[in-house]
């Protein structure tokens, strides 16, 4: 189950939901790490003001922008509905078979193929971290979750140059105070399809892994660590159904030094191998692939169109039905 969704078919009275894990980051070490309610305010200015930038990817023909960011402090969430433009679509045409007619309906100009996604993310800290929170995203063409993440980081970013939004205090008792960025990353729970995968495929390696892309080598700053890995053999076959639950208490045992375990198998027999990898000490999807999915189907008043102005009332409400029961 990859979480690739270029080719999905939209329909009217259907959606699916991708669930992840927002993680509220700081590269600045004596920094506290920012509220997800903090960091709402400033999503909610992003798409209040109509002159903030267009985030582009692929040279300006893929574009996107917030159409709307709702925090709702009752059940503790933020609603944001982003819009995309995607100029490298064909043309849309629609066809009768009964009446063999046919409309052609041509782009002008810069105009793109549109599709709008709905994310809801709880304001409220997760047992596992006080910086992680549960969050539930539409599954759309063109919202991969590497996409949605560099959509809001750069928000946060440009927001954060126009003023000091947050700040801590230097360390030895200064009372100058420092400016820093934080910035979101999200990793998705791992779906059942994945342990039944391990479980009727073949492992073909496993690899603790450590990214270390800040680290320099030698002089003249030409090359940085990219990371660091070990290999684990396995020596003998864990009992039936506990291939996945085996493979994350070694990835746990050794969480202080990886952070990561890159699990490379062959779902099945003749198939093609593929790879996931998962964060050591939650056992979350740092990768593409597997992530967990929930399907709303019967969606009344039917959703007739790729790209929606406003957020939908009756989608969002199913979300955050799911959202508020799974919250730890």
């Amino acid at each position: 189950m990859q979480t690739g969704v270029r080719n999905l078919v939209y329909l009217r009275q259907a959606r699916d939901v991708f669930f992840f894990d927002v993680h509220v980051k700081r590269r600045a070490k004596h920094a506290s790490y920012p509220t997800m309610s903090r960091i709402a305010d400033l999503l909610v200015i992003a798409a209040s003001d109509d002159d903030f930038p267009v985030k582009e990817f692929e040279n300006g023909e893929m574009t996107y922008i917030f159409k709307e960011v709702i925090k709702d402090l009752n059940d503790q969430t933020v609603t944001i509905l982003l819009e995309s433009s995607n100029q490298n679509v064909t043309n849309t045409s629609y066809v009768s078979h009964k009446k063999r007619t046919r409309r052609d309906f041509d782009r002008v100009g810069d105009e793109g193929g549109s599709h709008s996604a709905h994310i809801v993310i709880s304001l409220t800290p997760e047992s596992t971290g006080d910086n992680v929170y549960m969050c539930l995203m539409e599954k759309v063409p063109d919202f991969s979750e590497h996409r949605v993440r560099s959509i809001l980081n750069t928000a946060i970013r440009l927001l954060c140059k126009e003023t000091d939004y947050f700040v801590y205090a230097n360390v030895g008792g200064s009372k100058k105070k420092t400016a820093f960025v934080p910035y979101l990353d999200f990793q998705g729970h791992a779906s059942e399809a994945l342990q039944e995968d391990l479980e009727n495929g073949r492992i073909n390696s496993l690899t603790l892994v450590d990214p270390d892309t800040d680290k320099v080598l030698g002089q003249g700053k030409f090359f940085s660590g990219v990371e660091k890995n070990m290999k684990v053999k396995m020596i003998r076959q864990p009992s039936k159904g506990q291939m996945l639950s085996t493979i994350m208490a070694v990835a746990r045992s050794q969480a202080k030094d990886y952070s990561r375990i890159r699990i490379s198998f062959q779902p099945e027999d003749g198939g093609p191998s593929t790879h996931v990898d998962l964060d050591a000490t939650t056992g979350n999807l740092v990768s593409d692939g597997y992530v967990k999915t929930r399907h709303f189907g019967g969606i009344y008043p039917p959703i007739t169109t790729s790209a929606v102005d406003r957020v939908v009332p009756h989608l969002i409400s199913r979300m955050k039905h799911v959202l508020l029961k799974e919250r730890s």
